[in-house]
């Protein structure tokens, strides 16, 4: 079948379209725009890294990541941190990232600079860390299920289970891991002291699906 005269034309135009904009052979441009790929807005606590690192990703004006490229992180509000690597430099997918470790300022915003391309701003917010921090065993659940406690700090469970026995084990973190705590019902109490920075993980070996846990212990 024969398509009209103005559909060829159409058709062609597309294809023409596809094919200068899909052409994979043509150099590279230069770093045009960022793109925040992770990190931005976290909240966590004086003189910590932040769980995530800062991530951009930068691209030329077809959109397509630029290797090799020196990337600036320059604090704006909050200069009392640090960074894993200033500049860092984007790999093969165009990816640069840093790990920032706050300081003892509440508030940060860190400029992400690329010569002759718009900055981006990353944020985040710092707070002092829990030393006495309480965790609810009820309704087969750990309440709330992960938090943070400063070294040196204690975490205490209660527990408001009725006649239902549960139990808090350690299954991951520095070793050697704290005691567990006995098996337990009614409206009793489990604390636990930490002395070394880490992420522990527990559960109750009676519901080990449904009530996990986590504490991350920070300077």
């Amino acid at each position: 079948m024969r398509l009209p005269r103005s559909n060829r034309l159409a058709v062609a135009a597309v294809l023409g379209a596809f094919a200068c904009g899909g052409d994979s052979t043509q150099p590279l441009g230069p770093p045009d725009h960022l793109v925040k790929t992770a990190g931005d807005q976290q909240s966590w606590y004086f003189n910590n890294p932040l769980p995530l690192p800062y991530t951009v990703t930068v691209l030329d004006a077809s959109n397509r990541p630029v290797p090799g490229v020196s990337v600036n992180w320059s604090p704006l509000i909050g200069s009392d941190g640090s960074f894993s690597s200033n500049p860092s430099v984007t790999n093969s997918s165009g990816v640069a990232t840093t790990l920032h470790t706050l300081g003892t300022a509440t508030v940060y915003v860190v400029n992400v600079m690329v010569a002759g391309v718009p900055t981006l701003q990353f944020t985040a917010n710092a707070s002092a860390p829990g030393t006495a921090v309480p965790v609810t065993v009820s309704n087969f659940l750990f309440t709330p299920k992960d938090t943070a406690v400063q070294t040196g700090g204690t975490v205490t469970w209660t527990w408001n289970s009725g006649t239902t026995f549960h139990n808090v084990v350690y299954t991951g973190g520095p070793t050697p891991l704290p005691a567990n705590s006995p098996d337990q019902a009614g409206t009793s109490t489990f604390s636990t002291t930490f002395t070394t920075v880490g992420k522990y993980t527990y559960h109750c070996t009676f519901h080990q699906t449904q009530m996990t846990g986590s504490i991350t212990v920070v300077h």
